[in-house]
């Protein structure tokens, strides 16, 4: 205190404390957060953090973070640590039912002012599926005389998985007289590729293999039981041009003179006599006998 003349002062210092109010909502460094994983990961997997300041002080600047219940099953899929914003996989990933999440995430504080983000999850294919082949028709019996090209069976590829990985071809496993063509996308053709011949072989086991281009490949197979139908394409063969027989005169009818063989790869054929053959005196039996 001071005296000057007839006026007297005094100072005095005063510190004032403003108390912080909740009045700054939470803020994400980021409106959209992007990250890619695979759709084989297991569970526990990391995906990404996210993050968001609020410049109030104390428990008001204290931030938790969690996923929007306005989506159906992504708190299934993902899910988000409360306090440091960090998201993981808890459910199981497949590619050809979702290929991207969009997941909402609130940042809360204390006084209940949000901010809110987007993370974008852009789920990557595998090579998880094998080829499905369908058979769509397929022709059995074949003629042993059917042409070069001749159609037996359709078939149709199909694979799950996208790019490269869902690429599928056709191929047979095995050197048989057929070959499988593809004609449209994800349809092939199986048909004759040599002279069949029932002879030989009355039936094929055909077996169709789809091999897609993913790494590692992935494969199916199918198999065809096919059967050849018989044509009359083989005549009878006598052993001989020639046969000779001597017979007693005085024979009474009836009387058998020789047996003739002939062989054939048919299963029933009968004998008779050409024109113009000096047979009169002679008759055959149905086996050959004279």
């Amino acid at each position: 205190t001071t005296e000057t003349s007839s006026l007297s002062t005094c100072v005095l210092n005063i510190e004032i404390t403003v108390l912080d109010a909740n009045d700054n909502a939470p803020v994400f460094n980021q409106s959209v957060y992007r990250a890619t994983v695979m759709e084989n990961v297991p569970k526990g997997t990391y995906i990404i953090t996210v993050n968001a300041t609020d410049t109030d002080s104390g428990l008001n600047g204290l931030v938790h973070y969690s996923i929007s219940k306005m989506q159906n099953n992504v708190d299934n899929v993902f899910d988000i640590n409360k306090n440091t914003g960090f998201i993981s996989l808890v459910g199981q990933l497949d590619y050809e039912k979702d290929k991207k999440y969009e997941v909402s995430i609130e940042a809360t504080d204390q006084g209940g002012l949000t901010d809110s983000s987007k993370v974008v999850v852009d789920v990557i294919d595998v090579n998880d599926n094998v080829p499905v082949i369908s058979v769509m028709s397929f022709t059995s019996p074949v003629s042993e005389d059917s042409p070069l090209g001749t159609t037996i069976g359709i078939i149709h590829v199909k694979d799950l998985d996208s790019g490269e990985n869902g690429q599928v071809s056709c191929s047979l496993d095995q050197n048989i007289p057929f070959n499988i063509k593809s004609n449209l996308r994800n349809y092939y053709t199986l048909v004759t590729d040599a002279v069949l011949d029932r002879e030989s072989v009355s039936e094929y086991n055909i077996t169709v293999v789809g091999t897609d281009a993913g790494s590692p490949t992935l494969s199916s197979k199918k198999t065809f039981h096919l059967k050849v139908s018989d044509v009359n394409d083989n005549a009878p063969v006598f052993p001989h041009g020639v046969y000779n027989s001597y017979i007693a005169e005085n024979n009474s009818p009836g009387v058998s003179i020789f047996t003739v063989r002939c062989h054939s790869v048919s299963d029933t054929f009968s004998y008779t006599f050409l024109p113009n053959s000096n047979y009169s005196v002679f008759t055959k039996s149905l086996w050959g006998g004279f």
